[in-house]
């Protein structure tokens, strides 16, 4: 059963609908991630190219579903450091919602930036179950192209998170690990950017939330490899 969201304004409260659900949820990490700094280490001199044409034109037809831009995009990118940044809400053609955000980089410097775990704990959201999982028809070994669902709860409700970092055609969910994917392409020219993929779910279950964002996950992979030409 989806539980109803109420938003306090002055003394009333508002109750918010699916996609304000979502809405709410993500501005919720407007605060924390401005807050969410990574530790600074030492990073490679050379910047990495972000192909932000290609990127942005992630299309908004993705197999059944359809995107939007999202209304929380201009609050939330003002705290990264991003070379190229984008929010979308995809609606699936059985009436699932999902929120997308993708950010690319230009260094190395913060391994894993933004980390949900960071991010969503510092709104609030505690995790309360997560998996490990590959990304679908990625290609490629088993290691290659994976991602981790988490359930976060507050004291009231659920949300369903599926992230990844990128790089190239590699993926990885720890923040040092985005520098084992570097070392990878260190060599390759132009140095393929390091890119974060989020997405957010509310659903009426776990798994309604889970087979939704894998299902939107497997294009928009795709798309980052190939605009970073892999």
């Amino acid at each position: 059963m989806v539980t109803r969201w109420w938003l306090r304004i002055g003394n009333g409260l508002v109750k918010l609908g699916l996609p304000a659900r979502l809405f709410l949820a993500a501005a919720l990490l407007v605060a924390a991630t401005a807050l969410a700094k990574i530790s600074q280490r030492p990073g490679i001199d050379e910047p990495a190219y972000v192909p932000v044409e290609t990127l942005a034109a992630l299309p908004m037809d993705l197999g059944g579903w359809r995107g939007e831009p999202s209304q929380i995009a201009d609050v939330l990118n003002q705290t990264l450091d991003a070379k190229f940044a984008t929010d979308r809400v995809y609606s699936g053609p059985a009436g699932q919602v999902v929120y997308l955000h993708m950010a690319a980089f230009d260094h190395f410097r913060n391994p894993g930036h933004h980390h949900p775990r960071v991010c969503y704990g510092g709104a609030g959201w505690q995790p309360v179950n997560s998996q490990v999982l590959q990304i679908p028809d990625a290609g490629g070994d088993s290691q290659s192209a994976i991602c981790e669902f988490i359930t976060f709860a507050n004291k009231t409700e659920q949300i369903y998170v599926l992230y990844w970092y990128q790089v190239a055609d590699r993926t990885t969910i720890r923040p040092e690990g985005v520098r084992s994917l570097w070392w990878k392409v260190r060599n390759r020219r132009p140095l393929p950017p390091q890119v974060k993929v989020l997405m957010q779910a509310s659903a009426a279950s776990e798994e309604a939330a889970r087979a939704a964002v894998l299902e939107l996950a497997r294009p928009v992979y795709q798309w980052v490899k190939q605009a970073c030409n892999w």
